[in-house]
């Protein structure tokens, strides 16, 4: 089945590479005008650029963006409205990982892991969220991964994090339904993107 989302805008987080930058690049093909952030202004202006070049019924900018900073999704929120109008999506895709021994973690680096995979989310959802509620409501998704619900050896602040955005989907699921802001949640397996 086929969805209509022509005419929408989204933000999708982490888009300047892989699953984060095809989400945007379907997007713009079905399309909806879509915002691809990270915390790299040149990357995410390149995609907007070969989006925009491509063709595709919707639009592309590009917003840096740090999704563990309150001040810089603000204004993300800012950038986006008066550009493309209300947001209707927003994709947390946004991530980081790397292996290490659970008896290596750092307090530095286990932190490091949860702000980027969990806070990010929330963050990103707080800020978003409020904006989609006043507008009567739009639609969240939250890309996970298999290792929240399987676990990973080598990976377990990664893994935590994930587990972590699971229960913030399932509960603002239910939190927000009465506000018609839908939230979902991806858990994809091993994807042989640049990271």
């Amino acid at each position: 089945m086929t969805f209509d989302l022509a005419d929408q805008t989204a933000i999708v987080t982490g888009a300047a590479s892989g699953i984060g930058r095809a989400i945007a690049e379907r997007f713009a093909a079905a399309g909806v005008d879509v915002v691809v952030s990270s915390r790299d202004q040149e990357a995410v202006d390149a995609v907007a650029e070969d989006i925009n070049d491509s063709g595709a019924d919707g639009r592309a900018i590009g917003i840096e963006c740090d999704i563990r900073d309150w001040d810089e999704i603000e204004a993300l929120v800012e950038a986006t409205e008066p550009e493309l109008g209300p947001i209707d999506v927003l994709v947390n895709n946004a991530g980081a990982s790397f292996e290490a021994p659970f008896g290596e973690l750092s307090q530095n680096a286990w932190q490091t892991i949860v702000d980027i995979n969990l806070n990010g989310a929330f963050n990103c959802s707080r800020v978003v969220g409020d904006r989609m509620i006043e507008n009567g409501g739009g639609t969240i998704v939250n890309l996970s991964s298999v290792a929240a619900r399987d676990g990973a050896p080598q990976m377990t602040h990664y893994a935590a994090a994930k587990a972590g955005m699971n229960n913030l989907t399932r509960t603002l699921g239910y939190e927000w339904a009465g506000y018609d802001v839908r939230i979902n949640g991806i858990m994809p397996g091993l994807v042989l993107t640049e990271g």
